[in-house]
Protein backbone atom coordinates (compact mmCIF):
# COMPACT_ATOMS: atom_id res chain seq x y z
CA UNK A 1 0.00 0.00 0.00
CA UNK A 2 1.44 3.38 -1.00
CA UNK A 3 1.18 6.52 1.03
CA UNK A 4 -0.80 9.43 -0.41
CA UNK A 5 1.26 12.28 -1.82
CA UNK A 6 2.25 14.99 0.64
CA UNK A 7 0.13 17.60 -1.13
CA UNK A 8 -3.02 15.45 -0.67
CA UNK A 9 -3.00 15.90 3.09
CA UNK A 10 -2.02 19.53 2.55
CA UNK A 11 -5.10 20.07 0.38
CA UNK A 12 -7.31 18.73 3.19
CA UNK A 13 -5.77 21.16 5.67
CA UNK A 14 -6.08 24.24 3.44
CA UNK A 15 -9.81 24.78 4.07
CA UNK A 16 -9.21 24.61 7.82
CA UNK A 17 -6.41 27.16 7.60
CA UNK A 18 -8.60 29.47 5.50
CA UNK A 19 -11.41 29.03 8.05
CA UNK A 20 -8.99 29.89 10.87
CA UNK A 21 -8.01 33.10 9.06
CA UNK A 22 -11.70 33.98 8.65
CA UNK A 23 -12.41 33.30 12.35
CA UNK A 24 -9.48 35.50 13.38
CA UNK A 25 -10.74 38.25 11.04
CA UNK A 26 -14.28 38.00 12.43
CA UNK A 27 -12.97 38.19 15.99
CA UNK A 28 -10.85 41.24 15.13
CA UNK A 29 -13.82 42.99 13.52
CA UNK A 30 -15.87 42.18 16.61
CA UNK A 31 -13.22 43.67 18.91
CA UNK A 32 -13.08 46.86 16.83
CA UNK A 33 -16.87 47.18 16.84
CA UNK A 34 -16.97 46.74 20.62
CA UNK A 35 -14.22 49.34 21.07
CA UNK A 36 -16.05 51.83 18.86
CA UNK A 37 -19.39 51.20 20.53
CA UNK A 38 -17.99 51.35 24.06
CA UNK A 39 -16.05 54.52 23.32
CA UNK A 40 -18.97 56.44 21.87
CA UNK A 41 -21.46 55.83 24.70
CA UNK A 42 -22.38 58.88 26.79
CA UNK A 43 -21.04 57.27 29.96
CA UNK A 44 -17.84 55.96 28.32
CA UNK A 45 -14.90 55.56 30.62
CA UNK A 46 -11.45 56.86 29.68
CA UNK A 47 -13.01 59.87 27.93
CA UNK A 48 -13.69 57.99 24.70
CA UNK A 49 -10.23 56.43 24.54
CA UNK A 50 -11.75 53.17 23.39
CA UNK A 51 -13.17 54.91 20.32
CA UNK A 52 -9.76 56.32 19.45
CA UNK A 53 -8.11 52.89 19.68
CA UNK A 54 -10.98 51.32 17.73
CA UNK A 55 -10.72 54.03 15.08
CA UNK A 56 -7.00 53.41 14.71
CA UNK A 57 -7.61 49.69 14.26
CA UNK A 58 -10.43 49.92 11.70
CA UNK A 59 -8.26 50.07 8.57
CA UNK A 60 -5.76 47.33 9.54
CA UNK A 61 -8.54 45.01 10.71
CA UNK A 62 -10.64 45.53 7.57
CA UNK A 63 -7.54 44.96 5.43
CA UNK A 64 -6.85 41.72 7.31
CA UNK A 65 -10.49 40.65 6.90
CA UNK A 66 -10.44 41.39 3.16
CA UNK A 67 -7.22 39.40 2.78
CA UNK A 68 -8.74 36.49 4.72
CA UNK A 69 -11.80 36.47 2.48
CA UNK A 70 -9.59 36.69 -0.63
CA UNK A 71 -7.48 33.81 0.69
CA UNK A 72 -10.57 31.65 1.19
CA UNK A 73 -12.04 32.54 -2.21
CA UNK A 74 -8.78 32.09 -4.14
CA UNK A 75 -8.15 28.67 -2.60
CA UNK A 76 -9.70 26.76 -5.51
CA UNK A 77 -9.22 29.24 -8.35
CA UNK A 78 -5.72 30.52 -7.65
CA UNK A 79 -4.00 28.28 -5.11
CA UNK A 80 -0.65 30.07 -5.44
CA UNK A 81 -2.25 33.44 -4.62
CA UNK A 82 -4.13 31.85 -1.73
CA UNK A 83 -0.87 30.43 -0.39
CA UNK A 84 0.87 33.81 -0.53
CA UNK A 85 -2.08 35.48 1.23
CA UNK A 86 -2.10 32.73 3.85
CA UNK A 87 1.60 33.29 4.56
CA UNK A 88 1.05 37.03 4.94
CA UNK A 89 -1.95 36.47 7.24
CA UNK A 90 0.03 33.95 9.28
CA UNK A 91 2.83 36.47 9.77
CA UNK A 92 0.34 39.07 11.01
CA UNK A 93 -1.21 36.49 13.34
CA UNK A 94 2.19 35.52 14.75
CA UNK A 95 3.25 39.13 15.32
CA UNK A 96 -0.06 39.82 17.06
CA UNK A 97 0.35 36.66 19.16
CA UNK A 98 3.83 37.79 20.22
CA UNK A 99 2.50 41.22 21.20
CA UNK A 100 -0.37 39.67 23.16
CA UNK A 101 2.01 37.24 24.88
CA UNK A 102 4.19 40.17 25.87
CA UNK A 103 1.12 41.99 27.24
CA UNK A 104 0.17 38.87 29.19
CA UNK A 105 3.71 38.61 30.58
CA UNK A 106 3.62 42.24 31.70
CA UNK A 107 0.21 41.72 33.31
CA UNK A 108 1.27 38.52 35.07
CA UNK A 109 4.45 40.20 36.33
CA UNK A 110 2.33 42.91 37.95
CA UNK A 111 0.15 40.42 39.87
CA UNK A 112 2.83 39.71 42.47
CA UNK A 113 2.32 35.97 42.09
CA UNK A 114 2.58 33.70 39.08
CA UNK A 115 -1.03 33.40 37.86
CA UNK A 116 -1.14 33.59 34.05
CA UNK A 117 -4.73 32.32 33.97
CA UNK A 118 -5.84 35.68 35.36
CA UNK A 119 -4.77 37.52 32.19
CA UNK A 120 -7.52 37.73 29.56
CA UNK A 121 -5.02 37.86 26.67
CA UNK A 122 -3.37 34.47 27.26
CA UNK A 123 -5.95 32.43 25.35
CA UNK A 124 -6.12 34.78 22.32
CA UNK A 125 -2.31 34.82 22.21
CA UNK A 126 -2.17 31.03 22.21
CA UNK A 127 -4.90 30.70 19.57
CA UNK A 128 -3.31 33.27 17.28
CA UNK A 129 0.06 31.61 17.69
CA UNK A 130 -1.43 28.22 16.86
CA UNK A 131 -3.27 29.53 13.79
CA UNK A 132 -0.22 31.37 12.47
CA UNK A 133 2.12 28.45 13.09
CA UNK A 134 -0.27 25.98 11.44
CA UNK A 135 -0.63 28.22 8.39
CA UNK A 136 3.13 28.60 8.01
CA UNK A 137 3.66 24.85 8.46
CA UNK A 138 1.02 24.13 5.84
CA UNK A 139 2.58 26.64 3.45
CA UNK A 140 5.95 24.99 3.89
CA UNK A 141 4.48 21.61 2.92
CA UNK A 142 2.69 23.00 -0.13
CA UNK A 143 3.99 21.70 -3.44
CA UNK A 144 6.41 24.08 -5.15
CA UNK A 145 5.57 25.35 -8.62
CA UNK A 146 8.12 26.99 -10.92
Amino acid sequence: MTAPPAHASSSRVQPLIALAHLVVAAAAVGVVLVLLYAGTRPNAELEGGYAVVGGMLVLPVLTFAAAAVACAVARSKAPRRSLRLSIALACVELVTAILLAWAAWVAVASYGEFAPWRSPVVVPALLLGAAGTAALAQARRAPRQP
